[in-house]
């Protein structure tokens, strides 16, 4: 890893820096040592620690925010993340927050060098390649345990309540997308869909082509009693971590059922009930509520700081 971050800043910024193994000193905490290697170097004469992951695990944005800002106080010098790999959202995400990354052979940004260079990090997919709608619903029926594996055509019409030729479509898909591939029975009288990657695995395979089920949101005068609600938003969020509940209510209904009825809406911004219109019913795979996953890919942009501080409890403790 040391001598590819070498080679790739020689060969993207035309510098030369060699970087030099720090001594660990006693006062700093276990928790980083366990994380990086430290090495130092300078870049345009600015003196650097490159922290090189050691492969534990990737923090979220927000975490990552913070242990730079302790260990820049701790060396007083411009600290630089350093790892293999790193996913478009995430890359994104870092950006905003200023934190200087380098990913070699891929990608880096450095802030305090006015430097940022995007080459191949992965990049959200063209419109083309996003799941659509059952294609996503199959990926989270596997995470959240709802449908068994490998995986029938017969099943998935069941659990989701689709058609055959859309539960047929949405295999299909998965495999076009390289997410697994059609195998046949034992004794070859029917199909079934293999994963090739499961649990945690599969949800960060498949961040990049995951869609917002909420379509859009209107504000009501009047919380509707003859369409489905569920409680959606932080609101719903709270009920699973240590977020606490605020105004607006928010809840979620199936823009099919919305469709149905006739209701006084008013700006979302200004009303005291906030309607999500979703893309299929929210309780598809959560039973009498909106399920977890769902909830955090329809928040997952949401700029509260606390809401993804919640959404990172929330993942930390799901059982894949």
């Amino acid at each position: 890893m040391k001598e590819a971050i070498e080679q790739y800043i020689s060969k993207t910024l035309g510098q030369r820096a060699e970087l030099h193994k720090m001594p660990v000193h006693n006062e700093m905490p276990m928790f980083y040592t366990s994380l990086y290697d430290f090495y130092s170097s300078s870049l345009s004469n600015e003196d650097c620690v490159f922290c090189i992951d050691k492969g534990v695990g990737h923090a979220s944005p927000l975490k990552l925010q913070k242990q730079h800002d302790f260990l820049h106080g701790f060396f007083h010098k411009h600290v630089i993340y350093c790892v293999k790999s790193l996913e478009f959202h995430a890359a994104e995400r870092m950006m905003a927050r200023g934190i200087p990354f380098i990913v070699p052979g891929k990608g880096l940004s450095l802030p305090f060098l006015a430097v940022i260079l995007k080459t191949t990090i992965r990049r959200r997919p063209l419109a083309g390649e996003r799941f659509s709608t059952f294609a996503q619903l199959v990926v989270q029926g596997v995470l959240l345990h709802k449908l068994s594996l490998p995986l029938s055509i017969n099943e998935t019409e069941k659990i989701l309540g689709c058609s055959h030729a859309s539960a047929v479509n949405a295999l299909l898909e998965l495999e076009q997308l390289g997410f697994g591939e059609k195998e046949k029975t034992l004794h070859g009288r029917s199909v079934v869909f293999q994963f090739k990657q499961q649990g945690k695995e599969l949800w960060e395979a498949s961040q990049n082509y995951l869609v917002n089920p909420c379509k859009r949101q209107v504000g009501i005068v009047k919380r509707p009693d003859d369409i489905p609600l569920f409680k959606a938003g932080a609101n719903a969020l709270a009920e699973h971590t240590m977020l606490s509940e605020a105004l607006p209510e928010i809840y979620a209904a199936s823009l099919t059922d919305f469709r149905k009825g006739n209701y006084e809406i008013v700006l979302a911004d200004e009303a005291d009930i906030v309607l999500q219109l979703w893309r299929y019913r929210p309780n598809i795979l959560g039973e009498n509520k909106i399920d977890p996953l769902s909830l955090v890919i329809s928040l997952r942009d949401d700029n509260d700081e606390r809401v993804q501080m919640a959404i990172d409890e929330l993942l930390e403790g799901f059982q894949w």
